[in-house]
Parts: structure tokens; sequence; C-alpha cells
């Protein structure tokens, strides 16, 4: 057992071992997971979904000294600025937007990834409508953010009975919002999909990951413009209009947020304790169980080392004593068969041990009589093994191979006697004198 208990020191070392090589691989595969995942997502595609629509908006109009520095071809006879109400600077104003147009589905009871049509809500809701949008620049990184219209302008017209018609800022930007979710010249038109508000809020949902591979998650590592300083035009990225006969509507990107596959090292170092402690309890189980089983083993190589011994022990008189014992004729009750075993049983108990003809007709009388035998299969199974002629042939004995040869076909025609037993053993005792056996 000494040796099971210095074989688990390095073996113990190896789990260790097995540990940092088990988080490399597994770190590798789940990488690969994770990118081929967000492949999966984004399928060489900009997803684009819209967010909400139809929002009773909040423009005022530009005063005509600010109008001067926007509008400086004097396109316009009046511009008018997204200006919310009670904009609040949030961390991560995807997440909270994700997060309200579910609860505000489920109290309307529509689905939660549908886009919401009307509402009076105040904030980033009064610029009427937006679009999300989601784009992955690289393996391990992608990039979110609204698409929103910040500014609506009115043209001057050529005819002095047009000036005062003008449509309202709500009509103004669900033209807008209808042109580039139905008119095949949209830049969006043909990156809408059905399922796309669900993948949106998927990528922007911080206590969430848009993945499933262990120890992997996206997070955000960088949150630019998402204070909302709509001061001028500039703070949007990719500035753009629509516009027909009246109207021009401004749209632009707003917080733009980028996300970064991250490693959680805490993570992957609680998998490695895991891993260790898992192996190191199959471990202590394995030998456990191998004690177990040499210990078994061990007692069963006692067992029968006592039992050999005891059996060597064991003299002939010890063994007519103990098959002639009329307990073992009970079973089948015949008087004359107990009278017997009775008078040979009491005969034995009297008998000297160095009696040896007087054991001998015992033996006799108890084979004859009560049909035993005092030749197990071992001890014939032993006189066969060393009469076997095989063993004279090297070196090479004529008449010891003849003699074997005649002694071995003896034991092998049937059950030997007593008397056959002493002598056949005293014979082949004879053919071992002056050599090794």
């Amino acid at each position: 057992m000494a040796g099971i208990a210095i074989a688990y020191i390095p073996l113990k070392k190896k789990i260790f071992i097995d540990a940092k090589s088990f988080l490399l691989e597994d770190s590798i595969r789940n990488r690969n997971l994770a990118v081929h995942q967000l492949d999966s997502i984004f399928n060489g595609r900009k997803i684009v979904t819209p967010l909400y629509y139809n929002f009773n908006p909040k423009y005022e109009l530009i005063s005509p000294s600010q109008k001067s520095k926007i509008d400086k071809n004097n396109e316009f006879h009046q511009l008018y600025y997204f200006r919310p109400e009670h904009l609040l600077n949030l961390e991560s104003p995807l997440h909270v937007l994700g997060c309200d147009i579910r609860m505000e589905n489920f109290q309307r009871g529509k689905e939660q990834y549908e886009p919401l049509n009307g509402g009076n809500f105040y904030g980033i809701w009064q610029s009427g409508w937006a679009f999300g949008c989601s784009k992955q620049i690289s393996e391990e990184k992608y990039i979110c953010y609204m698409i929103i219209p910040y500014m609506v302008g009115y043209f001057r017209q050529n005819y002095s009975f047009f000036y005062e018609f003008q449509p309202t800022i709500r009509e103004a930007l669900n033209s807008a919002y209808d042109f580039y979710t139905k008119n095949e010249q949209s830049d969006f038109l043909n990156f809408i999909k059905n399922d796309n508000l669900e993948k949106f809020m998927a990528l922007t949902c911080e206590t969430s990951s848009p993945i499933n591979a262990n120890n992997y998650t996206f997070e955000k590592v960088e949150n630019e413009r998402s204070d909302f300083e709509f001061a001028n035009p500039g703070v949007f990225d990719g500035t753009d209009y629509m516009y027909n006969s009246y109207i021009r509507v401004y749209i632009g990107m707003a917080c733009h947020t980028t996300y970064q596959l991250k490693y959680n090292q805490e993570f992957a170092l609680r998998d490695k304790e895991r891993y260790i402690d898992q192996h190191e309890q199959k471990l202590q189980n394995y030998l456990i169980i191998v004690e177990s089983i040499l210990g078994i083993v061990f007692a069963f190589f006692v067992f029968l080392y006592i039992k050999s011994r005891r059996k060597a022990q064991k003299t002939i008189l010890d063994k007519l004593i103990k098959v002639t014992n009329p307990k073992r004729f009970m079973k089948q009750y015949d008087q004359e068969t107990i009278e017997v075993a009775n008078r040979i049983y009491n005969s034995a108990k009297e008998c000297k041990l160095d009696d040896v003809e007087a054991i001998e007709k015992l033996c006799i009388e108890a084979e004859t009589k009560l049909k035993v035998c005092f030749v197990d299969k071992q001890e014939k199974k032993e006189l066969l093994k060393r009469c076997n002629p095989k063993r004279f042939m090297n070196p090479y004995d004529a008449n010891k191979v003849t003699k074997a040869n005649e002694i071995f076909g003896k034991i092998k025609q049937g059950i030997l006697s007593y008397t056959d037993y002493v002598r056949i053993k005293s014979e082949v005792d004879e053919l071992y004198e002056g050599r090794t056996r």
C-alpha cells in the first residue's frame, strides 16, 4: 500500500499539468466557437431594425441666427431641431432602450421583439422614430448604434400661396420613416429583416451574452457619443437626409457603442479549480478501489496459503476421523452404514498416529463400506504433474520415461484408493531419487 501512496504524488502533480492543458484547449475551442456564433448572427451583413416609430416628437424652431449658420444657401423657410425633454446621459442607452421596448410590448400585449408603434414618451423617444444598427468590424468586435432623425427643414416654395403650407413635424418624420423602410431607394431596406430586432437586443444586452461559449462574452469597451449632444449636426456620423418637394429630414448616428470579445479569466480559474477537484476526487476513488482490490487479492492468497498449510499439516488419521464421522451419514439414514461409520470413527479416535498398519486397514474398510475417498483431485493432479513423462525427457532417461508413463496411465484410469495412492506416491518419489524435482 505504501507504493500506492508514493504513486499518488506524481499522479496529483500530473493533474495540475493536465489542468493547464485543459484550460488552454478549452480557451482555444470556445474562442473559435464564439467567433463562429458571432459570424452566424451577422452572416456577413449589417443588421438594421426599426426600434420605434410614430412617436410624438419634440422639435423646436431654430432661431434665424442659428438657422443662417446651418442653412448657408438659404434653402429653407424654417428649420426645426430635435430638443428632447429629460434626456438622461445613460451609461448604456442601447441596453436600456431594449429593456424598455420589451417591457412596453409586454404591457401592450405584443410580442417582445416588435418595434413600438406610437407613444408619448420623454427623452430619445421624442425623435419620432429610430433604427437600431449593428455591424461586425472584425472576428472579435462589432459596433451598435442608433439612426434617428434630428432635424426637419421646410423648403421655400416658389409660389406665395404655398408659403404657409407645411406638413406637421410628425407627418414629416413619418414620411421619412416610410421612405427608409419601404422605398427601393432606401439604403436600409435590404438590411431590414423580421428577426433583426431580437438580434439587436441580444447584441446590446449587458445582462446576458449574445453567444454561448464557455468563459467568453462580448463586453462594451467603448462608449462614444452616448451623451446625446445635439448642439450641432457634427455629433452625428454619416449624416444623410430624405427629402421631397416640401421637407428635408436629416438623420444621423447616435449611441455609438463598440463591443469586444473578452475572455473571463476569473471564470476560467474556477473551471481550472473545478477540473483539479474533480480529477483529484477521481484519482482518490481510483486509488481506494485499487487498494481494496489489492487488499482482497492479498487476503485471498493469505487464505489459500493458510488453507494449503493446514492441509499439508493434516494427517491421514485426521482425514479418516473427519470422513467417518457418523454425522456425515445422517442425511440419508441407513442403520448399517451408521453402525460401520461409528465403529471406524471410534477406532480412528483411539488409534495412534504411528500405527500405520491399523490406520491403513481402517482407511481400506472406510473406502469399501462407506464409499469415501481419501485422495482428492488436487492430490491426484499433483501426482499426474510429477509423473508426466515429459519431465524425464531432458535429460533423457529411457527407464524413467517408461516407468513414468506406466504410473501416469494408472492414475488416469480412475479414482485412487488410499493404498494405491500410498504405493504410487512411493513409486513417483523413486523416480526423483538422485535428481532435483
